[in-house]
């Protein structure tokens, strides 16, 4: 009898200690549409319950994704329950709200947009009378708490018009969402809503949406089927299908020379302006963007780098890189020219860098704020992957390839809760490449930059050959029949020349360069300028047999 009543003892301990973790572990958002002045804001009501000392920190929303002081778009924040007072800090991202302990708090606040169109304004919420655009680093104050242990969040959409659409990186059109997952995931989210249209792909039991709005020029179905395609060629090199709900939001940008996106936890958002049916260039572009972006689904989220922030960039975004491209050429997006022609961008892009010998150090510590930084890990992760896969292929024979390393490293990263480090790169490495090799190749490449050249890594048809740099990218000019790859501040660029132009033809007379293009109002004009002596880059070229055979 004893027995039975302490056993009773410590199930209701049992239970109510875990009551109490979880009312200590939870949130509850509610927001709601609100009109003043002829301009919309969503107010937000957060409750979660204080901290036992009677003073809990709040984070409002601060940097994300090259973004500074997004919490301007925080406005009217105050509290609601009894008691309870909000003080400001020195960083104006913190705040401290006292309470009595362990009360429950409840705070409101407001969010307007505050974007401004010439910047990348898709990375701060955008609100308007039609629709709602965010990402949750820019929208959500949380509590200052431990962020990778799942807790409950609930979310309910209040008010909304009967004809919005609703959908986030969670479900779509449910007014209601209870959510277990920890805090950096509730972030890493998207949330549209409005007149957005939702389309269905994928399979019956791991649907694909697509949230998209706009007036475009192309057919739905066409980009349900070029998405459809991605996602599944990559779910097939991961061998992974464990997705019950995954969302794209497609959000025009008004510029048709501009594409970007972000990936995100079961979701990505792409940013595109305005694509023709017949410009099979641009939907080869917008193959790329779907395919880097989803890629980020297992590098970058399902397969989390380990800190400090932008230690492992050439990995997360340069792999990437390589990847987004060789899986389209494998699904046939592509073609075998077009996969050179990318890799020959790559090259082209890092040996006219003027930091491509830069450490890795100076990635972490300027990536948000140098374009040509920004670039770099993606180049130099690009030409890395190339290499080692040449290795893999040399060392085993042919047995295995840089494919393997990929998954020997998603495996460990399971069994280490999602996360990678260094060492775990090096670990997988180590089982196709001799474990010096690997981590001479990381010292020397990727650490200290030392240039990457670039080896033969294709059959007869190409060659890699050195050719002067002119300042453009020649051969992709000649390709796509406009000038590419203009250099800033290069003697091409001070002559006048600009990407997008017409290209006509091209002379090479020794110590000059002669280009006849046509200008953007159509008319012919011949730009010369000097050679820039003594500086080559690799290119893949098609060998002149093989070229005069695809013309006959």
């Amino acid at each position: 009898m004893i027995f039975q009543i302490i056993k009773v003892f410590f199930l209701l301990f049992a239970i109510v200690s875990f009551s109490l973790i979880a009312q200590e572990s939870s949130l509850e958002y509610t927001i709601h549409p609100q009109e003043e002045n002829g301009k919309l804001s969503l107010f937000v009501s957060l409750k979660f319950q204080g901290s036992d000392e009677g003073v809990t920190e709040i984070l409002l929303p601060s940097s994300w994704a090259g973004q500074d002081e997004l919490y301007l778009e925080i406005e009217n924040l105050h509290c609601i329950s009894p008691q309870t007072a909000i003080e400001d800090t020195e960083e104006p991202e913190l705040k401290k709200v006292h309470h009595s302990p362990n009360e429950v708090v409840q705070l409101c606040y407001q969010v307007t947009s505050k974007v401004k169109p010439e910047v990348e304004w898709y990375y701060r919420p955008i609100i308007e009378d039609s629709h709602f655009f965010f990402f949750g680093h820019c929208f959500f104050i949380v509590p200052k708490m431990d962020d990778i242990s799942p807790i409950s969040i609930s979310l309910e959409w209040q008010n909304f018009p009967g004809d919005w659409s609703l959908a986030n990186s969670f479900g779509n059109q449910i007014q209601k969402q209870d959510l277990f997952l920890p805090i950096s995931t509730f972030l890493h989210a998207v949330y549209v809503g409005g007149d957005f249209q939702i389309l269905k792909c994928g399979k019956e039991y791991t649907p694909i949406f697509i949230a998209i709005r706009g007036d475009w020029s192309f057919s739905t179905e066409r980009l349900t089927h070029l998405v459809e395609t991605v996602i599944e060629s990559h779910r097939e090199f991961w061998n992974d299908n464990d997705f019950p709900y995954y969302l794209i939001t497609v959000i025009p940008t008004g510029d048709d020379h501009h594409m970007g996106g972000t990936g995100l936890f079961h979701s990505f958002s792409i940013f595109i302006g305005d694509l023709s049916e017949e410009n099979e260039d641009d939907w080869k572009w917008l193959a790329w963007l779907l395919s880097h972006e989803h890629f980020h689904t297992w590098n970058g989220i399902k397969m989390m780098s380990s800190p400090p922030e932008g230690s492992l960039f050439w990995f997360t975004e340069g792999f990437t890189e390589y990847y987004a491209v060789k899986l389209n050429y494998r699904s046939k997006l592509i073609n075998l020219d077009d996969y050179i022609e990318h890799i020959n961008t790559i090259i082209y892009d890092y040996y006219v860098s003027s930091v491509h010998n830069e450490p890795n150090q100076r990635i972490q510590k300027d990536f948000w704020n140098d374009w040509d930084v920004q670039r770099l890990p993606y180049v130099r992760g690009f030409l890395f992957a190339l290499d080692w896969n040449q290795k893999i292929q040399n060392i085993t024979s042919g047995q295995y390839n840089l494919d393997n390393f990929m998954l020997a490293l998603f495996d460990r990263a399971q069994e280490n809760l999602g996360t990678f480090s260094l060492e775990d790169i090096e670990q997988a490495a180590s089982i196709f490449l001799p474990i010096d090799l690997v981590k001479e190749d990381l010292k020397n490449y990727i650490f200290d930059g030392a240039t990457i050249f670039p080896k033969n890594h294709f059959d007869e048809s190409y060659s890699l050959t050195w050719i002067d740099d002119i300042g453009f990218n020649l051969l992709q000019s000649i390709s796509k029949q406009k000038i590419e790859g203009v250099k800033k501040g290069s003697r091409a660029f001070e002559a006048g020349l600009r990407n997008g132009q017409k290209y006509i033809n091209y002379q090479d007379r020794r110590e000059s360069i002669v280009i006849n293009i046509l200008d953007t109002k159509g008319n012919p004009r011949e730009i010369s300028y000097l050679k820039e002596m003594g500086r080559n880059i690799p290119q893949y070229v098609l060998q002149q047999a093989q070229l005069e055979e695809k013309l006959l």
